[in-house]
């Protein structure tokens, strides 16, 4: 269940009090939705999150009649009327069976990685599972809720998905890159889920003349790669430490080095935002 953080949440056009929040209406009909992150009050990667956002407004079939001018400026209002300088806001169109379209936007709860987490890695456990389109940013997909619950029985910090012909996809809520010999695989785009740290990663990688393969990875070969990481608007760029019996080196000196790359990235974007 969703939770509505801090005073304030809009609904439709409308800035409304935290007590008024119905998390259940999320749940009555098809919905999408996407999560950005603020630090220091800036909105990251605001643009792009928008443009994903109106892509799986397309894909969906779904009718939205705000620009993003306008769409902005609600994210704006949400921001500044609840003081937010640091967390995460996630907005939401569902397609209501009685109410229509609502449009839903809120500060959100989050987990972030801890400084021990970034320094020694994660542990992940795998599941085979499909989103059956994983361009669309849904929300409720039985192989996300499948994914909650191994995370907490397992005791796990992600679930990877490995697909019906055992390749691996991506997490429940992740993107996930292999590291060898200083070369940089990660699944095909046509497989996953185009994820906005994601795609600023494989930038920055390019930008460093980085061997970068998009491919298939089958999951009976991940034991031989040296490293791994995985991308998120929560995560950043966090190194993997294990996948089911695998162990991966979370010190690896790339995946320190695009860490260090995409906190300054993270910094540029501070400097330059402007709403």
């Amino acid at each position: 269940m969703e939770n509505c953080l801090l005073s304030y949440f809009i609904l439709n056009d409308e800035l409304r009090s935290s007590c008024d929040f119905n998390p259940g209406l999320l749940g009555e009909g098809r919905g999408i939705y996407e999560v950005f992150r603020v630090i220091d009050g800036t909105p990251l990667f605001l643009t792009e999150h928008l443009e994903r956002y109106y892509h799986s407004v397309e894909l969906a079939g779904f009718t939205f009649d705000l620009s993003m001018e306008q769409l902005k400026r609600r994210m704006r209002t949400l921001l500044e009327s609840n003081g937010l300088k640091h967390g995460n806001v996630q907005f939401h169109l569902t397609l209501h069976p009685h109410l229509g379209n609502l449009f839903m936007a809120w500060v959100a709860s989050h987990r972030y990685p801890t400084a021990e987490e970034y320094k020694e890695g994660v542990e992940l456990t795998s599941l085979n599972a499909v989103r059956n389109n994983p361009h669309l940013k849904s929300m409720n997909l039985p192989a996300r809720l499948l994914a909650n619950e191994l995370i907490d029985k397992e005791d796990v910090y992600e679930v990877l998905f490995v697909d019906n012909k055992n390749i691996v996809t991506e997490g429940s809520r992740s993107n996930i890159f292999f590291i060898k010999d200083g070369k940089i695989y990660t699944p095909s785009l046509s497989l996953v889920l185009d994820g906005i740290t994601r795609s600023e990663v494989v930038g920055i990688v390019l930008k460093n003349r980085v061997d970068l393969q998009n491919t298939v990875i089958p999951f009976d070969t991940i034991g031989q790669f040296d490293a791994a990481f995985l991308t998120s608007t929560s995560m950043n760029l966090l190194p993997v430490r294990k996948i089911d019996d695998h162990s991966f080196d979370p010190q690896n000196q790339l995946t320190r080095q695009l860490m260090t790359l995409f906190d300054q990235r993270i910094e540029e974007e501070i400097e330059g935002f402007k709403w």
